[in-house]
């Protein structure tokens, strides 16, 4: 995950620490930069991203053969979970559990304390 314009960690070198990682890996440059990067939910009309397969070292080579997509990057994030994670598990009835109980209820005993 890597913006486009982040002055800050800048997108190619983003790109190459994906040859870092064992494994297959998934890269996505949004249209924008640096916060806005990651915080971008749908509905920006202007927002846009690229995604793709990790390939050789060249960033620009990867870009210009990555599928653009219109809009928030966070659908494909989505789907890219859904398809790694495991069945739904319903929420516990309540919080804790016997090798780790539930502490002082909000706002928590450090704040009454003098």
């Amino acid at each position: 995950m890597a913006g486009h314009t982040d002055h800050i960690t800048p997108w190619r070198p983003c790109y190459l620490t994906s040859h870092l990682l064992g494994g297959a890996s998934e890269v996505v440059v949004t249209s924008i930069g640096h916060i806005q990067t990651i915080v971008n939910p749908p509905g920006k009309p202007r927002a846009s991203y690229h995604a793709g397969p990790a390939a050789g070292p060249d960033a620009d080579a990867w870009l210009a053969g990555a599928t653009g997509h219109d809009g928030s990057w966070w659908p494909h994030w989505a789907q890219w979970l859904t398809a790694r994670s495991g069945e739904p598990v319903p929420a516990p009835d309540s919080l804790g559990s016997r090798a780790h109980p539930a502490g002082d209820p909000a706002p928590g005993r450090y704040v009454r304390e003098i």
